[in-house]
C-alpha cells in the first residue's frame, strides 16, 4: 500500500504486480526534490526488487526520466535517495 498526506493519484494493477502513485505541481511550477525516502516491509528477497524498483518523473505523464532505481543496499525499514549535486 503507498500512502502519503501529498499523494494525489495512486493506482495497482489488477495483476497486482506494478504500482503506481503519483504528486501533481500547479501549472508553471516546479517540483525539486533534494531526497526520496520509502519505507520497504518484509523483505524475502532484495533481488526483487533491486534494479527493478524504479522512481520515475514527468512533465507531460507521458515522457518519463528515471530519477533513480533501487540497488543491492535496499532493506526493510526506511530506505534513502539523495541528489548530491544540483544539476541531478
Amino acid at each position: 500500500m503507498l500512502f502519503d498526506l501529498d499523494i494525489t493519484f495512486e493506482h495497482l494493477t489488477e495483476e497486482g504486480v506494478e504500482c503506481y502513485q503519483g504528486m501533481e505541481f500547479r501549472e508553471n511550477f516546479v517540483g525539486m526534490l533534494s531526497q526520496a525516502k520509502y519505507f520497504m516491509g518484509d523483505i524475502l528477497d532484495k533481488y526483487t526488487y533491486a534494479g527493478f524498483l524504479k522512481f520515475e518523473a514527468s512533465n507531460d505523464n507521458s515522457t518519463w526520466t528515471t530519477l533513480f532505481t533501487a540497488d543491492v543496499n535496499i532493506h526493510e525499514g526506511w530506505n534513502y535517495f539523495t541528489w548530491d549535486e544540483p544539476e541531478d
